[in-house]
């Protein structure tokens, strides 16, 4: 289980620039360069010549931007549902800039170091549930 927990932890560390890596592959995705190294759009399985139509099919059905964009929307829709305190905890330890320590975290929530880490574990678990078609 630890390993999930990492994997849930890193992925709460990354969120705040999971934004920015879906702009830039849908970046990616829209000057894609052809074999001839001509910028164009690939065409598609229902010969759509518009090139915005072409573009949002290459966007839908991107593997990778499908899953950033998957999680992003999983993660942001979890942090709202979330009572504010355990939304402080995760934010504090792992979406800031300088991860805080849990005594610094407790003071703030106004809960004891093991408590803020009992809720840390059942939040967790509460994402992996919702995350669990990536972390397995």
């Amino acid at each position: 289980m630890k390993g999930i927990y990492d994997k849930l932890e890193q992925k709460l560390r990354d969120h705040a620039l999971l934004k920015k890596e879906i702009t830039n592959r849908k970046l990616e995705l829209e000057f894609a360069q052809v074999s001839d190294g001509n910028t164009t759009a690939v065409q598609t399985s229902n010969g759509n010549s518009d090139p915005v139509g072409r573009l949002v099919e290459k966007w839908e059905m991107d593997g990778d931007l499908i899953t950033m964009k998957r999680r992003y929307a999983t993660i942001e829709k979890f942090m709202k549902e979330i009572d504010e305190s355990h939304k402080i905890i995760l934010q504090m330890r792992y979406m800031s800039k300088r991860p805080q320590s849990w005594e610094v975290i407790a003071l703030r929530v106004g809960y004891t170091e093991n408590h803020c880490i009992r809720v840390r574990k059942q939040l967790l678990d509460q994402l992996a549930d919702r995350l669990g078609w990536e972390v397995a």
